[in-house]
């Protein structure tokens, strides 16, 4: 549903999901076949910015959170809250780089 919307939105539209043993859900498959743009993450906690497909040279964001995500133990986020803001940080123009910084560096504290 949200991925027709897309059509109707004047700037750049980030698309977001895991990506399974068969590639990306279609939707997203269908956006970076058109040359739009995508955040993937897949089981073994990697996370890719892609651009276009076949993706010309995804960046390679390291997350350990993600990777203790996908081994079932306790995160202090979830992918849901995660991968949005993973795009909403790219759309914004910081760097792969600025971002994994941020995201290693982050700590949740108590209230």
């Amino acid at each position: 549903l949200v991925a027709a919307l897309a059509e109707l939105c004047d700037g750049d539209v980030i698309l977001y999901g895991l990506q399974g043993a068969d590639g990306p859900a279609q939707a997203i498959a269908q956006h970076l076949t058109q040359g739009g743009k995508a955040v993937l993450a897949n089981h073994e906690g990697q996370c890719f910015l892609c651009t276009g497909m076949p993706a010309s040279a995804p960046h390679y964001l390291p997350l350990n959170g993600l990777a203790m995500l996908c081994n079932g133990e306790k995160a202090p986020w979830s992918t849901d809250a995660l991968l949005p803001t993973i795009a909403a940080a790219w759309a914004m123009g910081m760097s792969p780089t600025l971002i994994s910084k941020g995201l290693e560096t982050f700590h949740l504290q108590a209230s």
